[in-house]
């Protein structure tokens, strides 16, 4: 009696059996229209175990059938024709699984070196490529103290010959003057 008031649960809640429970906050029910429960309900079948069992079939976990592990096979080439204890074909096998890791080994070496050969022909291009635009400006640079200097020699050229001419001019004048000046003496 004093379970019933101390820590006991109602009555109502008792009275319902767990499956309701389970199916009512369920998203499983099964979806049949009103011709199909008519159908069921003529041959004597309950709906409620028909959910039940409905929720039960989509929460049942299938079991994984695991994929038979696949044996080895030792090659004619591993045994070289002779016949093979179970000791020795482990044997064969760790050998052979050995040269295998070699092999897989040597091949990400290989990738390995090819990459850093790469990396090394890339820097190679790059640093030519430097020093191929360092002596393109050099050479501009070069060209430009060139047309600078030829300008100069021209200038240089263009006003000596302006001074020729204007001593030449001053000559000739100078040549007029004393030629006048002797005719009028004369």
């Amino acid at each position: 009696m004093l379970e019933m008031m101390v820590g006991s649960l109602s009555t109502q809640h008792k009275m319902q059996p767990p499956h309701y429970a389970a199916l009512e906050t369920s998203v499983f029910d099964l979806q049949l229209s009103g011709r199909q429960k008519q159908s069921l309900q003529r041959q004597g079948l309950d709906l409620d175990a028909l959910n039940v069992v409905a929720f039960h079939a989509k929460n049942l976990v299938i079991p994984q059938v695991k994929p038979r592990s696949r044996g080895a096979f030792v090659t004619p080439s591993m045994t070289e024709g002779v016949l093979l204890t179970s000791v020795e074909m482990r044997e064969v096998f760790n050998a052979h699984a050995e040269l295998k890791a070699m092999r897989a080994e040597d091949t990400e070496s290989n990738r390995l070196r090819r990459y850093m050969k790469r990396l090394e022909a890339d820097r190679m291009k790059a640093t030519k490529q430097q020093t191929a635009k360092q002596e393109l400006m050099e050479r501009r640079e070069m060209r430009q103290e060139d047309v600078a200097a030829l300008k100069a020699r021209r200038v240089k050229q263009r006003s000596d010959a302006a001074q020729r001419r204007i001593e030449g001019k001053i000559a000739a004048r100078n040549a007029k003057e004393a030629q006048q000046a002797a005719n009028h003496k004369s």
